[in-house]
């Protein structure tokens, strides 16, 4: 039986708003043994590769930056070029930690296929009856419930299951921010109709671009991504460097560049770029958890290290239903895709 929540608003939606009670599920029920012990052993291996497709990979992204920062070995690879083109970095003493919410996309099944057990494998996934979660050495649950459309709850889960599991890795606990985390997306969200007004007149009708440093590039090439699938609209996510290096050339009046203001450490660096990108006339949207301003969209108050990124793309998502109705179009709704990918 549907709830009322369900029975009044597109499945999408309903995805977006069950994120605090998604996330509090996956903080309820903590994370497996098997998954602590073999975290726990990760400077036995010559290395771990961290992969997986779309925002499933980009969820990992923070997790990467924190491993690496930590001295560790590891790799960053889009699942379809690690079984195409950068297979070799697959040994059989590597960890190859596989993010998928499904467990069934096609090219996870393939890798898994082409492994054939040799090395050491992780899932992190939503159906423990998966292809991903049957193959696995051991398995991280997302707890998200069931998923309609664009990756919503999932997105957020990996964040935060795969985040904490590296910082319990390197000797840290749970975050007090996470554990705080589902109570300020609530509260966020309870605002959903002022939330929507504030993001459509801080956003006008423009090329797209979004921007990030460090961790917070995971939020940037993630609300390119779903901009694009639930919205139908062209928009590019990319690192603040990276635009600077070429793309800053398109800049005008014609661009809308949302950036967001990320870490302590990124910050300076990017209101450097929100000041050059004002001084070309395009319309630079500074996203932070505070301030309050036509070019400015709030993220809930979330600002340590893994929460941050939390918030993040909560704005993200809402502006997708923003620039869906615009069009007249149901936001997230699939035309030509499927929730999972089975074609290579």
């Amino acid at each position: 039986m549907k709830t009322d929540d369900e029975s009044r608003h597109p499945p999408y939606i309903v995805d977006i708003r069950s994120q605090p009670d998604a996330l509090q599920a996956l903080l309820d029920a903590g994370w497996p043994q098997e998954c602590t012990r073999l975290l726990e052993s990760l400077g036995s291996f010559e290395r771990i590769v961290l992969t997986g497709v779309g925002s499933s990979l980009q969820g990992m992204y923070p997790a990467y930056l924190r491993l690496a920062a930590a001295g560790l070995p590891v790799w960053w690879e889009d699942t379809g070029e690690l079984l195409e083109h950068d297979h070799g970095s697959i040994t059989p003493d590597t960890l190859v930690w596989v993010t998928s919410q499904s467990g069934e996309s096609a090219e996870v099944a393939e890798l898994l296929d082409r492994l054939a057990g040799r090395p050491t494998v992780l899932a992190t996934t939503n159906d423990l009856d998966s292809t991903l979660a049957q193959a696995a050495n051991a398995v991280m649950p997302l707890h998200c419930g069931a998923e309609h459309t664009v990756g919503t709850k999932s997105y957020l889960n990996t964040l935060v299951a795969v985040g904490v599991a590296v910082e319990a890795a390197l000797g840290a606990g749970v975050p007090d921010s996470i554990l705080h985390a589902p109570e300020a997306l609530d509260t966020y969200l309870g605002g959903w109709d002022d939330q929507l007004g504030s993001i459509s007149d801080s956003v006008p009708d423009a090329s797209l671009v979004v921007l990030g440093r460090g961790p917070s590039i995971a939020s940037a090439r993630t609300a390119g991504l779903i901009i694009k699938e639930a919205a139908r609209r062209p928009a590019e996510g990319m690192s603040v460097p990276q635009f600077r290096h070429g793309p800053l050339e398109m800049a005008d009046d014609g661009l809308v560049a949302l950036l967001f203001a990320g870490s302590d450490r990124d910050r300076a660096l990017n209101d450097v770029m929100r000041h050059d990108l004002v001084a070309t006339g395009a319309h630079c949207v500074w996203i932070d958890a505070i301030g309050s301003s036509p070019t400015v969209i709030e993220t809930p108050a979330l600002t340590a290290p893994i929460a941050r990124q939390v918030a993040e793309i909560l704005p993200i998502q809402l502006l997708t239903v923003v620039l869906a109705e615009r069009i007249g179009a149901e936001p997230g709704k699939f035309q030509r895709i499927a929730k999972i990918t089975r074609t290579l």
